[in-house]
Protein backbone atom coordinates (compact mmCIF):
# COMPACT_ATOMS: atom_id res chain seq x y z
CA UNK A 1 0.00 0.00 0.00
CA UNK A 2 1.27 3.47 -0.88
CA UNK A 3 2.26 5.83 1.91
CA UNK A 4 -0.21 8.57 2.84
CA UNK A 5 0.98 11.82 1.25
CA UNK A 6 0.40 15.47 2.13
CA UNK A 7 -1.07 16.27 -1.26
CA UNK A 8 -2.74 14.55 -4.20
CA UNK A 9 -6.04 12.71 -4.66
CA UNK A 10 -6.81 12.62 -0.94
CA UNK A 11 -6.98 16.42 -0.71
CA UNK A 12 -9.26 19.08 -2.19
CA UNK A 13 -8.58 22.76 -2.80
CA UNK A 14 -11.56 24.78 -1.58
CA UNK A 15 -12.15 28.46 -2.34
CA UNK A 16 -13.40 30.32 0.72
CA UNK A 17 -13.91 33.97 -0.13
CA UNK A 18 -10.63 35.37 -1.37
CA UNK A 19 -8.60 32.48 -0.04
CA UNK A 20 -7.88 28.94 -1.19
CA UNK A 21 -7.50 26.19 1.37
CA UNK A 22 -6.26 22.63 1.06
CA UNK A 23 -8.46 20.26 3.04
CA UNK A 24 -8.26 16.48 3.47
CA UNK A 25 -10.94 14.45 1.75
CA UNK A 26 -12.99 12.39 4.23
CA UNK A 27 -13.81 8.69 3.89
CA UNK A 28 -17.54 8.24 4.55
CA UNK A 29 -19.15 4.96 5.63
CA UNK A 30 -22.85 4.35 6.23
CA UNK A 31 -23.41 2.05 9.22
CA UNK A 32 -26.81 0.57 10.01
CA UNK A 33 -28.02 -2.57 11.81
CA UNK A 34 -29.09 -5.69 9.92
CA UNK A 35 -32.46 -7.35 10.45
CA UNK A 36 -31.07 -9.76 13.08
CA UNK A 37 -29.67 -6.91 15.19
CA UNK A 38 -31.48 -6.67 18.58
CA UNK A 39 -32.23 -2.99 17.97
CA UNK A 40 -33.17 -3.24 14.29
CA UNK A 41 -36.49 -1.48 14.98
CA UNK A 42 -34.51 1.54 16.16
CA UNK A 43 -32.40 1.72 13.01
CA UNK A 44 -33.26 5.37 12.38
CA UNK A 45 -31.86 6.43 15.75
CA UNK A 46 -28.78 4.20 16.05
CA UNK A 47 -27.54 4.25 12.43
CA UNK A 48 -24.49 6.38 11.86
CA UNK A 49 -22.33 7.84 9.12
CA UNK A 50 -18.70 7.29 10.06
CA UNK A 51 -16.29 9.92 8.79
CA UNK A 52 -12.60 8.95 8.78
CA UNK A 53 -9.54 11.04 7.93
CA UNK A 54 -6.14 9.58 7.12
CA UNK A 55 -3.39 12.12 7.73
CA UNK A 56 0.24 11.77 6.73
CA UNK A 57 2.69 11.77 9.64
CA UNK A 58 4.39 14.80 8.12
CA UNK A 59 1.18 16.78 8.68
CA UNK A 60 1.85 16.61 12.41
CA UNK A 61 5.35 18.00 12.37
CA UNK A 62 5.67 21.43 14.03
CA UNK A 63 4.66 24.21 11.63
CA UNK A 64 2.90 21.90 9.16
CA UNK A 65 -0.60 23.07 10.10
CA UNK A 66 -1.13 26.35 8.23
CA UNK A 67 -4.01 28.73 7.62
CA UNK A 68 -4.03 27.74 3.95
CA UNK A 69 -3.69 24.04 4.78
CA UNK A 70 -5.48 23.24 8.08
CA UNK A 71 -5.36 19.53 7.38
CA UNK A 72 -5.54 18.30 10.98
CA UNK A 73 -8.03 20.64 12.65
CA UNK A 74 -10.80 18.04 12.39
CA UNK A 75 -9.09 16.28 15.31
CA UNK A 76 -10.62 18.75 17.77
CA UNK A 77 -14.10 17.64 16.66
CA UNK A 78 -13.44 13.91 16.35
CA UNK A 79 -15.44 11.45 18.45
CA UNK A 80 -12.37 9.23 18.79
CA UNK A 81 -8.68 9.72 18.07
CA UNK A 82 -6.38 6.95 16.80
CA UNK A 83 -2.60 7.15 17.01
CA UNK A 84 -0.63 4.40 15.27
CA UNK A 85 2.62 3.53 17.04
CA UNK A 86 5.08 1.35 15.12
CA UNK A 87 7.37 -0.60 17.50
CA UNK A 88 9.71 -1.59 14.64
CA UNK A 89 10.64 2.08 14.31
CA UNK A 90 11.70 2.32 17.95
CA UNK A 91 15.28 1.18 18.75
CA UNK A 92 14.33 0.28 22.33
CA UNK A 93 11.63 -2.09 21.11
CA UNK A 94 14.04 -3.70 18.69
CA UNK A 95 16.60 -4.12 21.43
CA UNK A 96 13.96 -5.74 23.67
CA UNK A 97 13.09 -8.13 20.82
CA UNK A 98 16.68 -9.28 20.23
CA UNK A 99 16.73 -13.07 20.37
CA UNK A 100 12.93 -13.18 20.62
CA UNK A 101 11.80 -12.08 17.17
CA UNK A 102 12.91 -13.23 13.73
CA UNK A 103 11.19 -10.31 12.01
CA UNK A 104 13.74 -8.54 9.78
CA UNK A 105 12.07 -5.24 10.65
CA UNK A 106 13.35 -5.72 14.20
CA UNK A 107 16.97 -5.94 13.05
CA UNK A 108 19.38 -3.26 14.30
CA UNK A 109 19.88 -0.19 12.11
CA UNK A 110 22.21 2.76 11.80
CA UNK A 111 22.19 4.66 15.09
CA UNK A 112 21.29 7.96 13.43
CA UNK A 113 18.24 6.45 11.73
CA UNK A 114 17.22 4.87 15.03
CA UNK A 115 17.27 8.23 16.82
CA UNK A 116 15.34 10.01 14.06
CA UNK A 117 12.58 7.38 13.91
CA UNK A 118 12.20 7.24 17.69
CA UNK A 119 12.02 11.01 18.12
CA UNK A 120 9.62 11.42 15.23
CA UNK A 121 6.89 9.21 16.72
CA UNK A 122 7.05 11.13 19.99
CA UNK A 123 6.99 14.43 18.12
CA UNK A 124 3.96 13.46 16.06
CA UNK A 125 1.93 12.47 19.13
CA UNK A 126 2.89 15.57 21.13
CA UNK A 127 2.16 17.87 18.21
CA UNK A 128 -1.23 16.21 17.64
CA UNK A 129 -2.06 16.65 21.33
CA UNK A 130 -1.12 20.33 21.24
CA UNK A 131 -3.27 20.94 18.18
CA UNK A 132 -6.30 19.28 19.73
CA UNK A 133 -5.84 21.33 22.90
CA UNK A 134 -5.50 24.54 20.91
CA UNK A 135 -8.46 24.04 18.57
CA UNK A 136 -10.73 22.48 21.22
CA UNK A 137 -9.97 25.23 23.72
CA UNK A 138 -8.52 22.87 26.36
CA UNK A 139 -6.23 24.06 29.14
CA UNK A 140 -2.82 22.43 29.47
CA UNK A 141 -3.96 20.67 32.64
CA UNK A 142 -7.38 19.66 31.26
CA UNK A 143 -8.01 16.11 30.08
CA UNK A 144 -9.69 15.54 26.74
CA UNK A 145 -13.07 13.86 27.29
CA UNK A 146 -13.11 11.87 24.04
CA UNK A 147 -11.34 8.50 23.67
CA UNK A 148 -7.76 8.13 22.51
CA UNK A 149 -6.74 4.74 21.12
CA UNK A 150 -3.04 3.97 20.78
CA UNK A 151 -2.94 1.37 17.99
CA UNK A 152 0.29 -0.60 18.46
CA UNK A 153 1.01 -2.06 15.03
CA UNK A 154 2.87 -5.17 13.80
CA UNK A 155 1.85 -7.22 16.82
CA UNK A 156 3.30 -10.36 15.23
CA UNK A 157 6.81 -8.87 15.34
CA UNK A 158 6.85 -8.13 19.10
CA UNK A 159 4.27 -10.61 20.40
CA UNK A 160 6.90 -12.68 22.22
CA UNK A 161 7.48 -9.78 24.62
CA UNK A 162 4.03 -10.73 25.98
CA UNK A 163 3.91 -14.47 25.17
CA UNK A 164 0.76 -15.19 27.18
CA UNK A 165 -1.29 -12.47 25.49
CA UNK A 166 -4.12 -14.16 23.52
CA UNK A 167 -4.66 -13.26 19.87
CA UNK A 168 -8.12 -14.79 19.37
CA UNK A 169 -10.90 -12.34 18.54
CA UNK A 170 -12.42 -10.43 21.50
CA UNK A 171 -16.06 -11.26 20.78
CA UNK A 172 -18.61 -13.30 22.68
CA UNK A 173 -22.06 -14.64 21.83
CA UNK A 174 -25.02 -12.67 23.13
CA UNK A 175 -27.42 -15.02 24.97
CA UNK A 176 -30.65 -15.47 23.05
CA UNK A 177 -29.44 -13.48 20.03
CA UNK A 178 -27.82 -14.33 16.70
CA UNK A 179 -25.16 -11.67 17.08
CA UNK A 180 -21.90 -11.27 18.96
CA UNK A 181 -20.77 -8.50 21.28
CA UNK A 182 -17.41 -6.93 21.97
CA UNK A 183 -15.68 -8.43 24.99
CA UNK A 184 -14.73 -5.21 26.75
CA UNK A 185 -13.16 -7.08 29.66
CA UNK A 186 -10.74 -8.80 27.25
CA UNK A 187 -9.95 -5.53 25.47
CA UNK A 188 -9.29 -3.79 28.79
CA UNK A 189 -7.08 -6.65 30.03
CA UNK A 190 -4.95 -6.59 26.89
CA UNK A 191 -4.88 -2.78 26.89
CA UNK A 192 -3.52 -2.81 30.44
CA UNK A 193 -0.82 -5.36 29.56
CA UNK A 194 0.27 -3.52 26.42
CA UNK A 195 0.21 -0.20 28.27
CA UNK A 196 2.48 -1.65 30.97
CA UNK A 197 4.91 -2.89 28.30
CA UNK A 198 5.02 0.49 26.58
CA UNK A 199 5.56 2.21 29.94
CA UNK A 200 8.74 0.18 30.39
CA UNK A 201 10.10 0.52 26.85
CA UNK A 202 8.92 3.94 25.66
CA UNK A 203 7.46 5.72 28.71
CA UNK A 204 7.22 9.11 26.99
CA UNK A 205 4.50 7.81 24.64
CA UNK A 206 2.39 6.57 27.55
CA UNK A 207 3.03 9.67 29.66
CA UNK A 208 1.95 11.97 26.83
CA UNK A 209 -1.22 9.94 26.20
CA UNK A 210 -2.17 9.67 29.88
CA UNK A 211 -1.64 13.40 30.37
CA UNK A 212 -4.03 14.15 27.52
CA UNK A 213 -6.96 11.72 27.39
CA UNK A 214 -9.36 10.67 30.13
CA UNK A 215 -10.30 7.51 28.18
CA UNK A 216 -7.12 5.79 26.95
CA UNK A 217 -6.88 2.34 25.36
CA UNK A 218 -3.89 0.47 23.93
CA UNK A 219 -4.86 -2.00 21.19
CA UNK A 220 -2.29 -4.24 19.45
CA UNK A 221 -2.96 -5.12 15.81
CA UNK A 222 -1.30 -6.98 12.97
CA UNK A 223 -2.27 -6.11 9.41
CA UNK A 224 -0.49 -9.17 8.00
CA UNK A 225 -0.38 -11.66 10.86
CA UNK A 226 3.18 -12.63 10.01
CA UNK A 227 6.61 -11.19 9.38
CA UNK A 228 7.80 -10.24 5.89
CA UNK A 229 10.40 -12.37 4.12
CA UNK A 230 13.46 -11.28 2.19
CA UNK A 231 13.12 -11.80 -1.57
CA UNK A 232 16.49 -13.20 -2.65
CA UNK A 233 15.99 -11.93 -6.21
CA UNK A 234 15.15 -8.32 -5.45
CA UNK A 235 16.55 -7.88 -1.95
CA UNK A 236 13.26 -6.39 -0.75
CA UNK A 237 10.86 -7.49 1.97
CA UNK A 238 7.51 -8.98 1.04
CA UNK A 239 4.67 -11.27 2.11
CA UNK A 240 2.85 -13.85 0.03
CA UNK A 241 -0.85 -12.91 -0.03
CA UNK A 242 -1.83 -16.50 0.74
CA UNK A 243 0.13 -16.34 4.01
CA UNK A 244 -1.57 -13.21 5.35
CA UNK A 245 -3.76 -13.69 8.42
CA UNK A 246 -4.56 -10.28 10.00
CA UNK A 247 -5.74 -10.13 13.57
CA UNK A 248 -7.40 -7.45 15.69
CA UNK A 249 -7.25 -4.92 12.82
CA UNK A 250 -10.96 -4.10 13.17
CA UNK A 251 -11.00 -3.97 16.98
CA UNK A 252 -9.98 -0.27 17.34
CA UNK A 253 -12.89 0.82 15.13
CA UNK A 254 -15.36 -1.59 16.78
CA UNK A 255 -14.22 -0.28 20.17
CA UNK A 256 -14.70 3.33 19.04
CA UNK A 257 -18.14 2.62 17.57
CA UNK A 258 -19.29 1.07 20.82
CA UNK A 259 -18.39 4.31 22.60
CA UNK A 260 -19.73 6.73 19.99
CA UNK A 261 -22.69 4.96 18.35
CA UNK A 262 -25.04 4.21 21.23
CA UNK A 263 -26.60 0.79 20.68
CA UNK A 264 -25.11 0.01 17.27
CA UNK A 265 -22.27 -2.10 18.70
CA UNK A 266 -23.02 -4.04 21.84
CA UNK A 267 -20.46 -5.14 24.41
CA UNK A 268 -20.06 -7.55 27.30
CA UNK A 269 -18.27 -5.84 30.18
CA UNK A 270 -18.20 -8.71 32.66
CA UNK A 271 -19.61 -12.21 32.60
CA UNK A 272 -23.34 -11.94 31.99
CA UNK A 273 -23.30 -8.12 31.87
CA UNK A 274 -24.26 -6.73 28.46
CA UNK A 275 -24.18 -3.02 27.62
CA UNK A 276 -24.89 -1.24 24.38
CA UNK A 277 -27.02 -3.87 22.62
CA UNK A 278 -30.11 -3.18 24.66
CA UNK A 279 -29.78 0.53 25.46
Amino acid sequence: MAKTEEQGDLYDVVNMGDHSMTLPRPFMFNLQPLARHPLFKRSSSISRVMCVYDNAGESFLPGADKTTSPVTRHLALSSCLFFCFDPTQDPRFRQACEGKSDDPQMASRVARLDREASVRQDTVLLEAIQRVRRHAGLREDELHQRPLVIVVTKWDSWQKLLPDLPTDEPYVNVPGEKVMALDRARVRLISDRVGELLSKICPEIVAAAEGFAKDLTFIPVSATGRSPELDQNTGTLGIRPRDMAPYWVEVPVIHALHNAANGLVGAIYNKGESKGADE
